[in-house]
């Protein structure tokens, strides 16, 4: 097991500090040598809410076997979560201020809908998302993300 922690609250999108990168793609870098590192027979990546999104990204990038996701952003662009009329929640200050981290670092914090849909050909990652019900703003995420999947398999 590997455990990552990203101590700037900010979706893994401005890396982990030190080794492990300024971006989410430096991130990976390291995530990757330490999986190559390791050879484990199956690659399974897991997170709650920022980690979650974590989980479901890294996961798909890494074309890790599965990802299990619990309650994930799946947008965090204040504007998108906006246009989806999606309730308020703690962390919306929190996505405001990664925002604009991301406009003056210049860097992209990709939904996971991106993220599905610019996945490599080949990746067949399993994505296992968890919701509560009593949880409107997440069902409506959990049900976007769906639809980009079955958008990529080519069916419903």
């Amino acid at each position: 097991a590997i455990f990552v922690r990203d101590a700037m609250r900010a979706w893994y999108v401005r890396g982990l500090g030190g080794s492990g990168g300024s971006t989410f793609d430096g991130a990976l870098e390291l995530l990757r040598a330490e999986v190559a590192a390791v050879r484990p027979a199956r690659l399974v990546t897991m997170g709650s809410s920022m980690g979650g999104y974590a989980a479901a990204r890294a996961g798909i990038a890494l074309g890790a076997d599965a990802a299990v996701a619990f309650s994930p952003q799946v947008l965090v662009s204040p504007a998108a979560r906006r246009d989806m009329s999606l309730p308020a929640a703690p962390f919306d200050s929190l996505l405001e201020g990664l925002e604009l981290a991301c406009d003056a670092e210049g860097l992209h914090a990709a939904s996971l809908v991106e993220a599905v849909r610019e996945a490599p050909a080949g990746v067949r990652t399993l994505l296992e998302v968890h919701v509560g019900e009593d949880a409107p703003g997440d069902v409506a995420e959990a049900e976007l993300l769906l639809e980009a999947v079955r958008e990529r398999a080519g069916g419903s």
